[in-house]
């Protein structure tokens, strides 16, 4: 009897957490995405209005991945402290409003510090979904729940590409922003209106231990080589991401010679790949579970196979003539990354435990700070060369340093037991 009723209660906690995914965690993350690329769709209107190089454009995409990564750390600390309701609510306040101020800059400067800011305000939305996830659900549920969360993320260029573009004509660059911005402020009232914190069905998986200071654990982090391979493995993932995501457009437009209309197809396109990836990762990793695998045999092989893959449609897209196959080969490499994603993530809650907030900011802070730095590169590759071909072929060596690195991964390692332990150890 007692069996049945806690199987009972962990159906209704299991449905509990769900709807709290699909119409709270999963809505914030698809508004900060939507927000976040506005600027994306609409840079090279951008670029005209305030007169920008495009390596001055990089630096608008570079500051934001920046500010965004160098907050990773105090966001999981604050939200594993403080719990995801009050800080996400303080942060879709702060990221809606400078999406709204974006068009209202009158110099390069003030835009730069708007970018800033909106980073800083985003820095909070990964971290407290990540954390909400962890306490929402058991182990075998989680990459499904992931995937449904990534695929949020990378539905907001999917949406937004095309309805951008369609809103720069009708209601122009600043109406653009004040749209999405004011969007932002209505969603956070129904956040703090519904959402509470509280833990959900996932029962630890490990045993229980006294929860150690963030700043006691990751003092024994260096020494802890899942942690720091999955980090690199993950800019590496990054780096891919934020190219697409930060000038797929403009290459479409500059390089492709495609129109506003065109561009917003096809970047929409490339994006619904990533989404529908993320969702097809997640199934097949829960049914690898399902199966018996253990964590090494589900997480390692589909690690090393997506970056490879990605690599491979990112070093092939700019040597194809024809636009539908390049577009192709770039959807085979943002679904190869959508997959990457999912089995990340995955990873950060298999070895995370009491700590995966904090890990989580750990993780993001490495990522983003290499997917800063890939606009900006890229663009002063291009500037000099003229080309993007040799933009595409870094990005296809940093693919294929990433699968590698995948090799050096032990998901099966919690971090409670990863951080005592030295490197020898691990393999």
């Amino acid at each position: 009897m007692a069996s049945s009723d806690q199987a009972v209660g962990d159906v209704s906690a299991t449905y509990s957490g769900w709807a709290i995914l699909l119409f709270l965690l999963a809505p914030a993350t698809l508004i900060m995405a939507m927000d976040r690329s506005v600027l994306t769709i609409a840079a090279p209107l951008l670029q005209t209005k305030f007169h920008l190089t495009l390596a001055q454009l990089g630096l608008l995409f570079t500051v934001f991945f920046w500010a965004y990564a160098l907050m990773q750390l105090p966001a999981g600390v604050i939200i594993e402290r403080v719990g995801p309701r009050g800080a996400l609510f303080l942060a879709i306040v702060l990221w809606s409003a400078m999406t709204l101020l974006t068009p209202y800059a009158t110099t390069f400067g003030v835009l730069i510090l708007i970018r800033i800011f909106l980073g800083v305000g985003q820095s909070a939305d990964w971290p407290a979904s990540i954390v909400g996830i962890n306490r929402l659900f058991a182990s075998a549920n989680r990459p499904a729940a992931n995937s449904v969360l990534l695929c949020a993320l990378y539905a907001g260029p999917v949406i937004g590409a095309p309805l951008v573009s369609w809103l720069l004509g009708r209601v122009g660059l600043r109406g653009v922003f004040v749209i999405c911005g004011s969007i932002g402020f209505v969603f956070s009232a129904i956040w703090w209106r519904f959402y509470r914190d509280g833990g959900g069905p996932a029962r630890p998986e490990h045993p229980k231990r006294a929860s150690p200071s963030t700043k006691a654990s990751f003092r024994f982090a260096p020494r802890s080589r899942s942690i720091w391979m999955l980090a690199a493995a993950y800019a590496c993932t990054a780096c891919f991401v934020s190219f697409y995501l930060s000038w797929l457009p403009t290459y479409l437009m500059k390089s492709r010679g495609l129109g506003l209309s065109a561009m917003g197809f096809y970047s929409a396109v490339a994006s619904f790949a990533l989404c529908l990836s993320v969702l097809a990762g997640g199934r097949l990793l829960s049914r690898l579970t399902a199966y018996g695998c253990s964590l090494r045999m589900t997480r390692i092989p589909v690690g090393v196979a997506s970056l490879a893959i990605a690599s491979t449609g990112g070093v092939l897209a700019p040597r194809i003539a024809s636009d539908r196959l390049a577009l192709a080969s770039i959807c085979l490499s943002l679904a190869a990354l959508g997959f990457s994603q999912v089995v990340t993530w995955s990873v950060v809650q298999d070895i995370g435990g009491a700590d995966t907030g904090a890990l989580t900011g750990l993780i993001n802070l490495t990522g983003n700070l290499a997917a800063g730095a890939a606009p900006f590169v890229s663009a002063i590759i291009v500037d000099r060369t003229g080309s993007w071909t040799d933009s595409f072929l870094l990005l296809g060596a940093i693919g294929a340093a990433g699968a590698l690195i995948w090799l050096f991964i032990r998901p099966d390692r919690p971090f409670d037991l990863a951080v005592t332990t030295p490197f020898k150890s691990e393999v």
